[in-house]
């Protein structure tokens, strides 16, 4: 579902780190890397789903009241102005440039880092 409706679309993943590739094999080797991360229990890899059908649609990250993480954090690449006035929208708060930090299609990317602690949830 991830390749099929959203990683293999240029338009989507500008704003990721990666490229979209055709080839299959490498989502679901990205998939099972994200599943291998929950064992950490300090990065989880959320996902966000069509309601009515359950379709695959996003990624978000989650988790105050259920495992009780105490940071929650975003960045956002330079130009994706939409998704960072989302996470301000949602409670994060700009803590600052990661300049340079994502190497892609020939050049590098300023990333937004954005967080929210569980007192400002709370709050």
């Amino acid at each position: 579902m991830m390749y099929e409706n959203w990683a293999k679309l240029e338009e989507v993943c500008r704003y990721f780190p990666f490229n979209p590739v055709m080839d299959i094999e490498i989502y679901k080797e990205k998939v099972h890397k994200w599943a291998n991360n929950y064992e950490s229990n300090t990065y989880f890899h959320w996902v966000i789903e069509w309601k009515e059908n359950h379709e695959l649609i996003g990624t978000i990250k989650y988790a105050f009241e259920e495992i009780e993480l105490n940071r929650v954090q975003a960045e956002v690449f330079d130009g994706n102005i939409a998704s960072a006035h989302v996470l301000v929208k949602c409670g994060m708060q700009f803590e600052g440039i990661a300049r340079q930090k994502y190497y892609k299609n020939g050049r590098f990317i300023d990333t937004a880092q954005c967080a929210v602690l569980k007192c400002d949830f709370k709050e």
